[in-house]
């Protein structure tokens, strides 16, 4: 991704997720990390290209609240 404001570029890890624009959540509002200019982006094309961790990825836990272990 690349900021239209700042020009800072960086993979779809460092840029913090906002919201999605649609309901299938294939475009969403990432902040750039830099400067905080929110860019649209697809998230779909993205997939194809990224190979990091996947905190908002298309995946099959996306949208899941994890907790963590219960205390007993």
């Amino acid at each position: 991704m690349k900021c239209s404001k700042c020009g800072t570029v960086g993979d779809r890890g460092q840029w913090h997720f906002y919201s999605n624009l649609n309901p299938t959540g294939v475009t969403s509002y990432r902040k750039c990390p830099n400067c905080g200019h929110l860019e649209i982006f697809n998230e779909s094309e993205a997939d194809n290209n990224y190979s990091g961790p996947e905190p908002w990825g298309l995946s099959k836990f996306r949208g899941k609240v994890f907790k963590g272990k219960k205390k007993t």
